[in-house]
């Protein structure tokens, strides 16, 4: 009888990945791993008990694998019945091996315990010359984690078991796509209406580059979405009904309660130099006041953290 092979595979789900069994997709991404011995699978994800919050007692999760659908990255690499054990023990206990429950998107998430888990099996990123981080906790965003894993030194280099799998980006809501793009964090917990809203501009956009015969792509597309969301925001024009362009100036407009048209305008360098910061704090002071200092105290947190993770 042939002797067991163990793996373990490293899996990066990016926001907007479709979510099977929790139905809708996933508004931050997520980290999370499976071990095998070729019989039999184990999954081992982190998130808050209680979905969507930022923080409090946190829950070991065992079907992530069958959740996720596509994820955008996974590794898989042959590793030791030493490292498929650790690797187990920690998953499974994880705070019998120093690791804190509770939950902190901050501070203490998927990513870190994703981390925590491998480094416990002596599985560890390195870095530009080779040398291996002990002590890595994980990328801000998880999409970041993927130089990361593929940074790691394989235990077993030649095994025909190592294998890398990526998948396009999936479809994104502005929100998520901010959420992608920023370090920004928990900008996925705001409200429908500031998804609205950034959902209203991104189709006027769209159709103000397609009837001027552009294409909407991610450098330009998405960037202008932004300006003019925040023009939108700063002028009380929500939604939009009316968009154009004309000498260098994009226009924006509806019609009030009383029928009296509202415009107004900006240039365009203006509007395409909008910074995905600055798009979001004034859709929360226009549509949710109450979330702005919260989302600055979020901000002046993560200056503060950089280097740790929010999945």
């Amino acid at each position: 009888m042939a002797e067991p092979r163990y793996t373990v595979t490293v899996y990066v789900a990016a926001p907007g990945t479709p979510l099977l069994n929790s139905g809708g997709t996933s508004a931050a991404g997520h980290l999370y791993y499976v071990t095998s011995n070729g019989q039999s699978t184990d999954s081992y994800g982190f998130a808050p008990k209680e979905h969507g919050a930022s923080s409090g007692p946190g829950k070991r999760f065992d079907g992530d694998n069958k959740d996720y659908q596509n994820p955008l990255y996974a590794r898989t690499m042959e590793i030791s019945a030493d490292q498929y054990n650790k690797l187990n023990s920690f998953g499974k206990e994880p705070d019998k091996l120093g690791f804190d429950m509770k939950y902190d998107g901050l501070s203490n998430s998927c990513i870190d315990y994703t981390w925590a888990a491998l480094n416990q099996a002596g599985i560890h990123s390195s870095n530009a010359k080779g040398k291996e981080n002990v002590t890595f906790e994980g990328a801000i965003k998880p999409a970041s984690n993927v130089s990361d894993i593929k940074s790691i030194h394989a235990p077993y280099p030649n095994s025909e078991l190592n294998k890398e799998v990526n998948n396009p980006m999936p479809k994104r809501t502005m929100l998520q796509w901010l959420v992608t793009e920023n370090e920004a964090p928990n900008i996925n917990q705001l409200s429908p209406a500031c998804q609205a809203h950034f959902d209203n501009c991104e189709a006027k956009t769209r159709e103000l580059y397609a009837s001027n015969g552009f294409d909407y792509d991610k450098q330009n597309g998405e960037t202008c979405t932004l300006g003019v969301a925040k023009l939108a925001a700063d002028k009380k024009i929500m939604p939009i009904e009316f968009i154009g362009s004309n000498d260098g100036t994009i226009s924006i407009g509806n019609r009030a309660a009383n029928g009296v048209p509202n415009y107004a305008s900006a240039p365009s360098p203006q509007i395409m130099s909008t910074s995905r910061e600055e798009a979001v704090t004034s859709t929360l002071a226009a549509v949710a006041p109450a979330q702005t200092v919260a989302v600055a105290e979020l901000t002046q947190n993560l200056n503060q953290n950089k280097g740790r993770s929010i999945g």
